[in-house]
């Protein structure tokens, strides 16, 4: 919705996702400021630096999509998926492109890899989310200390 409103002018800015305002910047109806990450992108031939260039101090913000196992799933189960993500989708021509197109980073990570990488991310939301009142328990409860 904030795309919507800031090509219309009735914001002036928003924060969305890269791949959310992605036709709006090959359109040339938003142009795009910094990402808020650590590490630029090009979105329509258009490189876009990362916003820690001028503020190196922010702390890391990342976003992760993926697939998300529950513990108890068969060791089987997860080997296949990570021989699936290490022969097929890391080299994936079809996943690059369409990242690339849609203003996202193609990070295929998998496994305690991955797991690595966005512990971070799981340690920030769930102490953000304690803090505004929204958990009925401290994260570190359940294992989750704060960063």
């Amino acid at each position: 919705m904030t795309v919507v409103s800031t090509v219309a002018g009735e914001t002036m800015v928003t924060t969305q996702l890269a791949s959310e305002q992605a036709e709006m910047v090959r359109g040339k109806r938003l142009r795009p400021l910094a990402v808020v990450a650590n590490v630029g992108l090009e979105i329509a031939g258009i490189k876009v630096e990362p916003v820690t260039k001028w503020a190196p101090k922010l702390p890391d913000v990342a976003t992760h999509f993926g697939i998300l196992i529950p513990k108890g799933v068969p060791p089987q189960v997860i080997a296949t998926l990570d021989k699936i993500w290490a022969e097929k989708i890391t080299k994936s021509a079809a996943l690059q492109k369409y990242a690339s197109e849609r203003g996202a980073l193609f990070t295929p990570f998998h496994g305690d890899d991955a797991q690595k990488r966005v512990w971070p991310t799981i340690q920030a939301d769930a102490w953000m989310l304690h803090a505004a009142g929204r958990t009925k328990m401290a994260p570190d409860t359940i294992g989750i200390p704060k960063p």
